[in-house]
């Protein structure tokens, strides 16, 4: 399949001298720039625009356009590795943020780092403790099994004590957390437990 690189794109050709004026008077704009190198990478020039999303990549920003359009490339580019370490250095400057937390989380799933989801997931849930991001770590958990040289019950144990607390703690709030518990009974072979809950 032709990449999209190689087509010349109507609308980036229109759009490009308005690139390079707005580049002209503020040299230092970094979402320009990003828009810019999305331009070249559309035209076929993708070595030009790496250069320059990498320009600002290495400024570390934290602006959401230029996270957005820096985003966007990266997945032209097929390079969504990059996006991680884009909201790795956004959530270090911006530690609060849950805009960022959540896309560094959405950022690690594209590229199966089960590990650092999880760690990603509580992060989230400690600075916002919203029922979904917790599960998304006990998710995180379970996903796990999929890395290489995992035992069979391998995290499977602390995902089932992670919901358990949830549990005793009467903080269950949705249909899809309570059939997470489930799954992970049944793989961890707790089918007649998961059974004599789902009758309590």
């Amino acid at each position: 399949m032709a990449a999209r690189g190689h087509v010349q794109d109507p609308n980036d050709r229109r759009l490009r001298p308005i690139y390079d004026k707005l580049l002209k008077k503020h040299k230092d704009l970094h979402c320009a720039k990003v828009l810019k190198a999305i331009g070249l990478q559309r035209t076929g020039k993708q070595d030009e625009a790496f250069i320059l999303a990498q320009e600002v990549a290495t400024l570390e920003p934290t602006d959401d356009n230029s996270l957005q359009a820096l985003t966007i490339l990266y997945r032209e580019m097929h390079r969504p590795e990059l996006v991680t370490k884009l909201y790795e250095a956004a959530v270090k400057k911006v530690p609060l943020s849950e805009e960022y937390h959540s896309h560094l989380f959405m950022a690690y799933a594209r590229v199966g780092e089960y590990k650092k989801m999880q760690q990603a997931g509580m992060a989230l849930y400690k600075i916002v403790p919203k029922n979904p991001y917790y599960f998304w770590s006990v998710m995180s958990l379970v996903m796990q099994r999929r890395m290489k040289n995992c035992p069979k019950p391998c995290f499977l144990p602390l995902a089932e004590r992670m919901v358990e607390k949830m549990v005793k703690e009467e903080k269950i709030e949705a249909e899809a957390e309570v059939q997470l518990y489930f799954m992970i009974l049944e793989r961890l072979g707790k089918c007649v437990e998961a059974l004599e809950k789902a009758y309590q």
